[in-house]
């Protein structure tokens, strides 16, 4: 990744395009000498795994040229009784392009998550199997370790500093333990810690102040919700925390305006408490967010945004104000995800996909959207009754392309994947990882 800085343009370029191939090497060091002062030498050392591999010259991903959609005037914002979307996909499906495959002792049971190198700044790929095996990838698709857990693990995983050393490491949580792991696969001195209860929810990590003081919050079966410090000692204003059913999804620590919100949700009622575990906004029963889907912040327009289970989506400001708005009925098995430039709607008729000012500019009639997810202008569609995955890209001028994997699973991630310089589709079909460009 530093060629530029040593070698002529044209030896760079080289090392950069061999990319896939100089990664089946466990070493490979390289000393080149200036000419001047009559000084003049190369040496090599190389060290190969013996391991059976091909060479085929990897580049940087490109985006895909298409037919698109035929762009359509602006039009107001949808109601609730809009009859057709703003503009539906037609052109035919096209073959993503593969960057590489791994197989997997067993199959995939979460979903395949970034993790960053931090002494290169590049990402690796980290997942479980269903034989409670996890694994470390690197983004050119070796298998850099993997190693047996006892339990699987809920949900995803976070990205710690805990010595404070600039030095990243895995934090997750199985049903009793959590887990701190550093990218060489060990488990960090005093860890895995025992909870306090049967965890529900994945992990959740705050970092309030930017100083590494971290929080690790988590919902368990038995309707507490914890907030400990790096050590495990549960912070006294969270002592006794309770909601009335089991949490659904990930506790999120969400700051608007100077304000911190801890918002979380159960089955009866969503939660927005201070740090000190006081309520900062009584929803009330009206205010149930939709199972199954996350919640996020517009920090565009400083608000929380979720969808509730009536299948609005809802808006909540610093004034501590919450508004909703229908839509169009999805029902409350919808899917719902925002990245950082869109809202995206997957539900049994498609998906839907509306610009920040909430204007429909994309639907695509698929049936059955079973899991989505969402990066950019990047998106993912999982179908359950094709067994496929549909993956969207939006261009410049606002058309989008569609791309078809007809092999794929529910375990799936849209995300940007260094040193890649657009996002990756990272898809799972059974025990086979397979990583695909835009």
């Amino acid at each position: 990744r530093n060629a530029d800085k040593f070698f002529k343009p044209e030896v760079a370029g080289n090392i950069k395009k061999s990319k896939q191939m100089l990664s089946s090497f466990d070493c490979i060091g390289l000393q080149s000498e200036n000419r001047g002062g009559g000084l003049d030498y190369q040496h090599v050392f190389i060290q190969y795994s013996g391991k059976p591999g091909s060479y085929n010259p990897i580049e940087e991903p490109k985006a895909v040229a298409v037919t698109p959609a035929e762009p359509v005037a602006e039009t107001p914002a949808p109601t609730a009784d809009a009859a057709e979307p703003a503009r539906t996909f037609t052109a035919a499906s096209k073959a993503p392009k593969q960057l590489f495959t791994v197989k997997l002792d067993a199959p995939a049971a979460i979903k395949p998550q970034k993790f960053t190198n931090h002494y290169t700044g590049e990402n690796e790929i980290f997942i479980q199997d269903t034989n409670n095996q996890i694994y470390l990838i690197s983004a050119s698709g070796k298998i850099l370790w993997k190693t047996a857990l006892s339990e699987p693990i809920i949900g995803g995983i976070c990205e710690v500093d805990m010595l404070q050393n600039k030095k990243i490491q895995i934090a997750f949580l199985t049903k009793t333990r959590l887990f701190i792991i550093d990218r060489n696969g060990k488990t960090l001195s005093g860890f895995p810690k025992q909870l306090q209860g049967e965890a529900c929810t994945p992990l959740s990590v705050f970092d309030y102040d930017g100083n590494k003081n971290y929080r690790f919050a988590y919902g368990t079966s038995n309707n507490r919700v914890y907030i400990t410090q790096k050590d495990g000692t549960v912070l006294k204003e969270w002592d006794n925390v309770y909601t009335k059913s089991p949490i659904d999804g990930r506790i999120k620590h969400l700051r608007i305006s100077g304000k911190d919100y801890i918002v979380f949700a159960d089955a009866d009622k969503t939660y927005l408490l201070d740090r000190k575990a006081k309520v900062r906004l009584n929803c009330g029963a009206e205010l149930v967010k939709s199972k199954g889907n996350d919640i996020f912040t517009d920090l565009s327009s400083m608000k929380i945004v979720m969808t509730l289970t009536n299948g609005k989506i809802c808006f909540i400001t610093s004034a501590d104000k919450a508004t909703s708005t229908l839509l169009r009925d999805y029902g409350a098995n919808h899917h719902f995800i925002k990245s950082d430039k869109c809202y995206m709607f997957g539900f049994k008729g498609g998906i839907d996909i509306y610009d920040s000012n909430m204007n429909l500019v994309f639907s695509d009639n698929q049936s059955d959207i079973s899991e989505i997810d969402a990066f950019d202008w990047y998106l993912g569609a999982y179908s359950g009754a094709s067994k496929r995955l549909y993956i969207y890209g939006r261009d410049a001028d606002g058309k989008f392309s569609k791309e078809e994997i007809k092999a794929a699973s529910p375990q799936f991630s849209i995300t940007p994947l260094k040193p890649y310089t657009q996002p990756v589709a990272a898809v799972c079909n059974g025990s086979v990882l397979t990583v695909y460009t835009f």
